[in-house]
Order: structure tokens, then sequence, then C-alpha cells
């Protein structure tokens, strides 16, 4: 074989590797691809609310985890680790039947969880002061917006709320919330305007 097709075949050679290795840089990869804004409780990072759970996977991905509830069908538990996002997607017609999490345009988000380089459209972002929240927000405490959100210590405020359609006279569903821990911002909650808990 001539010399000139061995640099030929080299060339190729690198050049394929260095293709091979580019995702594996971080180059386009990871939580750089989103800016990981929340705008209003409207969107979280160009996801609409209420959005579909096959909307989500192709702005996010492939989850990390994605499960059924126990016992039913309606309810889909997503997790991307990656993005500090843990939703809840639920399809109501699934009721007494229909595989666990599919159809994905058939679930509709129905809550979220954001932790990690969350921020707001207001500049409120995960690990600000209670008092930056206060300043940017006017509030620093108040509403529960959520019971559950981590262990002792660990509050969920409302932020942004709209009249709960299910709920008695005065029963307000928190749509916007913020998470506080140790005095700063841990993350933020986001429901579904539609839905009722």
């Amino acid at each position: 074989m001539p010399l000139e097709s061995h640099r030929v075949k080299w060339r190729g050679l690198a050049l394929l590797l260095v293709l091979c290795l580019l995702p594996l840089s971080g180059c386009g990869a990871g939580n750089d691809q989103h800016e990981l804004e929340i705008d209003g409780d409207e969107s979280f990072a160009g996801m609409p609310n209420p959005g579909s759970l096959s909307e989500a996977i192709a702005l996010f991905g492939y989850p990390n985890q994605m499960y059924g509830g126990p016992g039913d069908s309606i309810d889909c538990y997503v997790r991307w680790k990656p993005y500090g996002i843990k939703a809840l997607f639920q399809n109501w017609g699934a009721v007494g039947g229909g595989q666990t999490c599919a159809p994905r345009r058939d679930f509709v988000l129905t809550s979220v969880e954001l932790r990690g380089a969350w921020h707001t459209d207001r500049g409120l972002k995960v690990g600000d002061s209670i008092e930056q929240l206060t300043s940017i927000y006017g509030i620093g405490g108040g509403a529960r917006c959520a019971d559950e959100v981590g262990g002792e210590g660990t509050d969920a405020w409302t932020m942004r709320s709209v009249k709960d359609p299910l709920g008695g006279p005065g029963s307000r569903l928190c749509t916007l919330g913020v998470i506080v821990a140790r005095g700063k911002v841990v993350g933020f909650l986001m429901s579904n305007q539609n839905a009722s808990e």
C-alpha cells in the first residue's frame, strides 16, 4: 500500500476519534443546552405548564427515571437528574387500564420540583437568601405551597396562586412556589393551573 493511503487512513481514524469523544467533553452536553429559567408559572426552560410527557422528553431527552404510581396507571413519575427536575404527569383517561406512562402524549404535567441551577424570570435563584426572596417577590414566609418537599427545616411558600376550581370558598392552588431551607432558596415548585390537589 502506498504511504499516502496510510496517511489518509490515520487522518480518518483521528477525525473519527475526535467526533466520538466530542459529546463526552461537555461540548453542548448537560444543562448548558437549556437556560434553566422559570417563566412565571407558565413554563420552565421552554417546557409549557401544562405540557405533555412527550414534549418534556423532546426537550430534556429520555429521563433518568420513569415509573407509574402504585396500583394504577394514571400517575407517571419522571426525573431528569442533570436538570434537577422531578415531575408528576397524569392521564385521567387511563383510569382502569392502559400502560404505565404511555402513550406519552396523553400524560399532562401536574406538578414539578426544580432544584439545582434554576432561576426565575425576575432573578431569584437557588442559593439566594430569604432576604433576596423578600426583596424580589415581597414574601418571606406565608402561605404553604406543599406539605412534603424535603426533610425537617424545609418549607415551601406560595409565590403565585389561582382559585382552586375544585376547592371550597377562598381555596387557592399554588402554581409557583419556592422551597427554602436554612434561610436559603433550595428549589422551586410549579403546579398545573388546571389541576386540583
